[in-house]
């Protein structure tokens, strides 16, 4: 059985969220997904800024994913606020949107995203994507490598809320 992972998923739409999950399971891939709603909530995260300080409960990811259409910050300022952050360079960060604009995509590639996949919309296409970043992202020597040393935040004992995406 395949070691589970933190993947933090930033995406607005619960439906796509629980469909993801479900492909996840579905594929027998154990990966504890987190989501966030927003792109400042991904930031939060990342950064270990409340309400995320509690690294316990909210561990960095090994791959996050992210929808560019969100309120607030979306996905592209996302990749600005993380590009060229030492912490942030073993991560891999994937776009997984329904933007198929090949500007919007040599874009998001620019500032930093790993890769950039289009959400699918069969059961089927959403598990050969979450098989797929299963391979490329989780397993063997691509696997991310985020080593305490350059984790510049420490574990707090802080209570994790209650939420119910995660």
């Amino acid at each position: 059985m395949p070691t589970p992972h933190v993947i933090l998923v930033a995406e607005n739409n619960d439906d796509d969220f629980v469909l993801l999950r479900c492909a996840f399971e579905s594929a027998r891939l154990p990966h504890r997904l987190i989501g966030v709603e927003d792109g400042l909530d991904a930031i939060n995260y990342l950064y270990a800024d409340k309400p995320y300080t509690n690294r316990s409960a909210y561990p960095f990811p090994d791959l996050l994913l992210l929808d560019l259409q969100m309120p607030d910050v979306d996905g592209l300022e996302v990749l600005a606020t993380v590009k060229g952050r030492t912490q942030f360079r073993c991560l891999p960060i994937v776009v997984l949107s329904s933007v198929d604009d090949p500007l919007i995509i040599q874009q998001a590639l620019k500032l930093g995203a790993t890769d950039y996949l289009i959400k699918p919309v069969t059961t089927e296409e959403r598990m050969v994507v979450v098989r797929g970043l299963h391979s490329r992202w989780l397993t063997g020597e691509k696997r991310p490598v985020v080593g305490w040393n350059i984790n510049p935040w420490a574990v707090q004992t802080q209570r994790p809320r209650n939420d119910a995406r995660l």
